[in-house]
């Protein structure tokens, strides 16, 4: 299943970023943190997918790839979409006709 790859996946994603880091590759950095952005979404992750895609949406002068940035816009209005639907399932709250009167205040005529 799907699922299950993703169960896979993330721990070797996570070891590839971890193991780019250590090397100081830029690069791969940005790339791993954009291919665990995806898992985080495909999970229902969309805060951490957007925590991840941080470096991508605002590389350091000289250290961006432009295709790399695309793909994390890309990914970035994915989460931003999920959010969006996920408020929409959020009830509309039910306006209340009582006033409210702090604790002691005299009640208003």
């Amino acid at each position: 299943t799907e699922l299950g790859d993703l169960d896979a996946a993330e721990p070797l994603l996570r070891e590839a970023l971890a193991l780019a880091q250590q090397l100081q590759s830029r690069y791969y950095v940005l790339v791993a943190q954009q291919n665990l952005a995806d898992l985080c979404l495909r999970r229902s992750r969309p805060a951490e997918a957007l925590h991840l895609l941080a470096d991508n949406l605002r590389p350091p002068p000289g250290l961006g790839s432009f295709s790399l940035q695309l793909q994390a816009l890309r990914l970035a209005r994915s989460a931003s979409t999920w959010f969006e639907s996920a408020f929409r399932r959020i009830p509309t709250p039910v306006r209340s006709t009582s006033r409210f009167v702090p604790v002691g205040a005299p009640a208003i005529q």
